[in-house]
């Protein structure tokens, strides 16, 4: 708190009859009320004056620190990333860190959704293709953007409680739940793996007609032709293959 304390030959502030007295003394107080702790701060004292800064004897001070981290605390709060303190206080544990991180990725992936991808979907996509629509004569609707999961499942959390279901007759596995699998293990899906057998056969010979020629629609016919090929390996008729060829 800054003092200002006058010496026994100095002025007489409270003179109400002396203008200069009075001057001096509006010009300490607001001296006082402004003085501030930065790179321009000073204080100039006529004869007379001296000035010091007194500390509050009780415990009513200001604790610039506390102040600083409860409003940390709160912005953190605000966009849901609590668990960035975690760490630099005596307190904390893993679970309490990834139940925040799920709040804080959900609330991440409803905006990269419902906000960037939809605002994607709606105005740039279709004006994208209405500027090349000569590149795709055949094209009945427009790709969306679709984001993927931030929410990463740890397998080892997913393997356990999956074969005890199964093992129970609660859940049978199928190509469905094998795919999914895959993704959340970041295996590679069923496809890439067949890419030397038949089917990885039938995907170059049918890239390699579709490059060999500049026509658009015996590219289209390739890819659906690809699609009914794959289609009747998998339900185990290897002849479609030699027929196709």
């Amino acid at each position: 708190m800054p003092v200002f304390e006058v010496e026994e030959d100095g002025p007489n502030l409270w003179d109400e009859g002396d203008p200069a007295a009075t001057a001096l003394l509006s010009y300490l107080q607001k001296a006082g009320t402004a003085l501030r702790v930065d790179e321009h701060s000073c204080v100039i004292t006529p004869k007379g004056i001296k000035f010091h800064l007194e500390r509050s004897p009780g415990g009513t001070s200001v604790d610039v620190d506390k102040v600083v981290r409860r409003y940390d605390w709160q912005i953190l709060g605000s966009v849901l990333a609590q668990f960035l303190e975690l760490g630099q206080a005596a307190h904390g544990s893993f679970s309490k860190s990834a139940s925040d991180q799920d709040f804080f990725l959900i609330a991440l992936q409803g905006i990269l959704r419902d906000v960037i991808a939809e605002t994607f979907n709606r105005f740039e996509v279709p004006r994208l293709f209405r500027l090349n629509r000569g590149s795709f004569p055949r094209l009945d609707s427009y790709p969306r953007l679709v984001p993927g999961d931030l929410i990463v499942v740890a397998f080892d959390q997913l393997a356990e409680p999956l074969a005890k279901v199964a093992s129970a007759g609660l859940l049978t596995p199928g190509p469905a739940l094998e795919t999914w699998l895959r993704g959340k293990a970041g295996a590679p899906p069923e496809e890439a793996e067949a890419e030397g057998g038949m089917v990885g056969k039938a995907r170059r010979w049918f890239r390699g007609l579709g490059q060999r020629h500049d026509d658009e629609d015996v590219h289209y016919t390739a890819a659906d032709a690809l699609a009914a090929v794959e289609d009747r390996l998998r339900e185990g008729n290897g002849e479609a293959l030699a027929a196709a060829a």
